[in-house]
């Protein structure tokens, strides 16, 4: 119909057009709409780009569409048509949105091998899909890729990190993650204390735990009950 529209108002249909429209369709989350725009466009001759694709794979993101998400992709490949960090964190989100750990990582290792670079925001959604099914390693092996090419880190990135290392026994680990937070200003949960307290309380280390409760104490960061069952 948008297309129609359009033509009716003598608007050629063409990359640039067809594109725009599939971005009104991205930020509209018609992720439906969007693959229909570019089954017309192909259709019509209209060769899609970059661009069009990577629109069409947000889309299909943002309601975790991953197989539509991925097909996508595959397609671009066949065609030849260059996938860039736009495209390939899009694709990661939808597997994220989807719950599909698996290919999300896949995603990941695919952009790595063609060198197109990744950011936090591409990472985070990685570690969440990894989070969510409960893959600790998984989400402790992207913390150190992440660590390894200086990509920093949010509060998504550390919150899922400490509790990774609450879950692996790895105090130590749950520690550094905290004061990265507070030394960069983040804004710390009482979540995400308690579980450092309890991993350091789990494998012995209560003096480290009874820090952690005076950092609260001189962040203003209330404890709770858990907090105490923690420690």
């Amino acid at each position: 119909k948008m297309m129609d529209e359009m033509r009716a108002k003598g608007i050629t249909a063409n990359t640039i057009t067809y594109s725009a429209a599939i971005s009104v369709c991205e930020k509209a989350g018609q992720w439906e709409r969007a693959l229909k725009l570019l089954e017309s466009m192909k259709s019509r001759n209209v060769a899609p780009n970059t661009i069009t694709y990577s629109a069409v794979i947000s889309a299909c993101a943002k309601h975790g569409q991953w197989q539509h998400a991925l097909a996508v992709i595959n397609e671009m490949k066949a065609k030849r048509v260059p996938a860039n960090t736009i495209t390939y964190s899009a694709a990661v989100r939808a597997c994220e949105k989807g719950w599909q750990w698996q290919h999300a990582l896949e995603v990941m290792e695919e952009m790595k091998n063609k060198n197109i670079p990744a950011s936090t925001v591409t990472y985070n959604s990685a570690i969440v899909a990894c989070e969510r099914a409960g893959k600790w390693k998984h989400v402790l092996d992207v913390l150190e890729e992440m660590k390894s090419k200086a990509i920093p880190f949010d509060v998504v990135t550390c919150n899922a990190g400490v509790t990774a290392c609450e879950k692996t026994g790895r105090w130590q680990q749950a520690l550094h993650l905290l004061e990265y937070m507070y030394s960069r200003g983040m804004s710390i949960q009482v979540d995400t204390c308690n579980s450092v307290i309890r991993v350091c309380t789990k494998e012995g280390h209560i003096e480290w735990a009874l820090s952690v409760l005076a950092m609260m104490k001189a962040k203003g960061i209330p404890a709770n009950v858990a907090t105490y069952v923690a420690a």
